[in-house]
């Protein structure tokens, strides 16, 4: 499917995950007088970095909340990348696939 803007030739989904990745793996940062590149992840300051994460964070949510009872996951908040649980089933490193700090 092309995304297309009146006059331009539009972009694939393949051109769209082409951008993506190279956003992802060309990420910088200063750090004293040294230039770094980050190669975990990317920066959460990124304009689209939201969009990023709650892409990245829906599937392995949806696949947790479904092996869930209502009341265990309804005290569970994500704020972008952040998962807030109040109560319930707490999800474990396991069940997202990804690394989290427990606080």
């Amino acid at each position: 499917q092309e995304i297309e803007a009146p006059g331009q030739e539009g972009m694939t989904q393949r051109d769209v995950m082409e951008l993506v990745n190279f956003v992802i793996d060309n990420g910088y940062l200063k750090w004293g007088q040294s230039i770094k590149r980050q190669v975990k992840g990317f920066g959460m300051g990124l304009q689209c970095a939201p969009q990023l994460a709650n892409l990245a964070c829906y599937i392995p949510e949806r696949d947790f909340a479904a092996t869930c009872a209502p009341e265990d996951v309804e005290d569970n908040y994500r704020f972008i990348d952040d998962i807030l649980t109040m109560s319930g089933k707490i999800p474990t490193e396991a069940d997202y696939g990804m690394g989290y700090k427990s606080t």
